[in-house]
């Protein structure tokens, strides 16, 4: 059995073995109270300050404390929730730096890994308790997994700045002939309006909306408020990837 994980011997699920050190302190967490256990977890949140160094293993018993130790509603559950966000921002964005991928692209792929974290961290499946184990190795596969798609992503982008309704001549030969099928169809599904965000989006790289009133936002410039013009982000990511799935 190594510190990685373990191998069930009577289920084909896989499950996991935190390091000694790691299981050490959730040990020492789950004898106390739950008043005592999340004013522990408080105190061990202070201790981590984005972009400093910190205890090895401390982000572990932080995905633990979120995913067991503390109550859902509670100020323990939510600022451990917080600082493994943050220091998971500082990591991902130290790490998109080393692609050549623009600003816009690096934030989006940021934020998606930071979502799909969260998602997974508030899941009660206990198949994905590897969080628990290797946290900073699995945010990095996590991030792999995302900025792999970024390819077929950034030829969206292209394809967007064609702004006369006509369709996209995409002569990328590094992008499989089924991801340019995929990005021609879903190109000739979107509507006038869904073009032009993706457009200002992609192209021009306005911000959604700001309230700062001047600044040119996407918002502004199709008249909807910028929770309508997240809901337009979304639909055409949703789509995206229910033709990746289908493929």
């Amino acid at each position: 059995m190594n510190d990685e994980h373990a191998q069930n011997t009577q289920s084909s699920q896989r499950t996991y073995t935190r390091r000694p050190e790691v299981e050490a302190k959730v040990r020492d967490l789950l004898a106390l109270r739950p008043a005592q256990r999340e004013r522990e977890v408080l105190m061990l949140c202070a201790s981590i300050a984005p972009g400093h160094r910190y205890p090895p293993g401390m982000l572990e018993v932080l995905v633990w404390a979120v995913r067991h130790g503390c109550r859902r509603v509670s100020k323990a559950h939510d600022e451990a929730a917080a600082r493994i966000y943050a220091a998971s921002g500082v990591f991902l964005r130290a790490k998109v730096r080393k692609f050549a991928y623009t600003n816009v692209e690096a934030e989006r792929i940021v934020e998606e890994t930071l979502t799909s974290l969260m998602q997974q961290l508030l899941s009660d499946d206990s198949t994905i308790s590897f969080w628990e184990c290797q946290f900073l190795r699995c945010l990095s596969y996590r991030f792999e997994t995302i900025s792999s798609k970024s390819q077929v992503r950034r030829s969206i982008s292209d394809a967007a700045s064609i702004d006369d309704g006509k369709a996209p001549d995409i002569s990328d030969t590094s992008i499989a002939v089924e991801d340019l099928a995929m990005l021609r169809t879903i190109m000739s599904e979107l509507s006038d309006e869904e073009r032009h965000v993706l457009y200002l989006k992609c192209v021009e790289q306005l911000p959604e909306e700001s309230a700062d009133t001047t600044v040119d936002t996407i918002a502004r410039r199709i008249g909807k408020t910028g929770r309508t013009v997240r809901n337009i982000l979304t639909r055409i990511r949703e789509r995206y990837v229910e033709r990746e799935n289908i493929q």
